[in-house]
C-alpha cells in the first residue's frame, strides 16, 4: 500500500515536468472524501460498529496548459476514523488519475471542468473492544481487529473554481466524483473465503493552492 500511495503522490509532481507549456503548474490539494459503501455499511450495522467514516487527505496536482486544454494529475493519500462505544472503523487509502480539463477564463476568474481515469485502493480496518486480562488473550482474540481492503480502477469526473492571486499563485475549490469501473468489487482479507461487494466510487470536494512554474 505504502508503494501505491508514494506512485499516487508522485503522478501529481511529476506531470507538469513532462508536459511543459506555458501554465504549467502545481497545487497542494487538501480534500475530504466520503465513499458509497453500502454493503459494507450494513455487515457494520449489524455488528454493532460505526459505518464507514468519511476521511481527510493530503494529495498533490500538476497540469500542463494548451490555450484552454490543461492535462492533469493528481494523487491523494486519505485517512478516517469512527466510534460507537467502545468500538472504532478506521479507513485508509490513496488514489491516482491523470485527467483532461477544459478552461473557461472569467478575468481572474477559472471554471474547470475535467474528467479522466485513475485507480485506488483502501484498508479498512473495525476494531472491537474486548475485555482481556492479559496480553497474550488480548492478541489471540480475533475478534479484537479485523482488516479488509478494496480497490478499483475509476472514472474521474470533477468542476473547479480558480482565482489567480497573483502572477505565479492561484487557489480554487473543487467538487469531484469518481465513479469506479465495476459495481461489485469483492471486499479482501487473508483467509477470507466469503465476501461481499461494493461498488468503488466516491465523492471528493478539495482545496486547491497552486504555484505557476511558467
Amino acid at each position: 500500500m505504502k508503494r501505491t500511495i508514494v506512485f499516487f503522490l508522485a503522478v501529481g509532481w511529476l506531470t507538469p515536468l513532462i508536459a511543459q507549456p506555458p501554465g504549467s503548474a502545481i497545487y497542494l490539494m487538501p480534500a475530504a472524501q466520503r465513499f458509497s459503501f453500502n454493503s459494507m455499511n450494513n455487515i457494520l450495522a449489524q455488528t454493532g460498529l460505526a459505518e464507514v467514516p468519511m476521511t481527510l487527505g493530503s494529495g498533490v496536482g500538476g497540469f500542463g496548459t494548451v490555450d484552454h486544454w490543461r492535462i492533469g494529475g493528481e494523487g491523494t493519500y486519505f485517512s478516517g476514523d469512527a466510534s460507537r462505544g467502545q468500538n472504532r472503523t478506521s479507513l485508509s487509502g490513496g488514489l491516482g488519475y491523470f485527467y483532461g480539463a477544459y478552461v473557461w477564463q472569467r478575468k481572474k476568474w477559472n471554471i474547470v471542468p475535467a474528467a479522466g481515469i485513475g485507480f485506488g485502493g483502501l484498508t479498512l480496518t473495525a476494531t472491537q473492544s474486548v475485555p482481556a486480562s492479559s496480553l497474550v488473550e488480548l492478541f489471540s482474540s480475533e475478534a479484537n481487529g479485523s482488516s479488509v481492503s478494496i480497490g478499483d480502477g475509476f472514472v474521474h469526473t470533477s468542476l473547479g473554481i480558480e482565482r489567480n492571486i497573483s502572477d505565479a499563485m492561484f487557489i480554487g475549490m473543487k467538487a469531484t466524483y469518481n465513479m469506479g469501473l465495476s459495481s461489485e468489487r469483492t471486499w479482501k482479507a487473508d483467509g477470507l473465503t466469503g465476501s461481499l461487494k461494493d461498488s468503488f466510487s466516491s465523492f471528493q470536494l478539495s482545496l486547491n493552492i497552486g504555484f505557476i512554474l511558467h
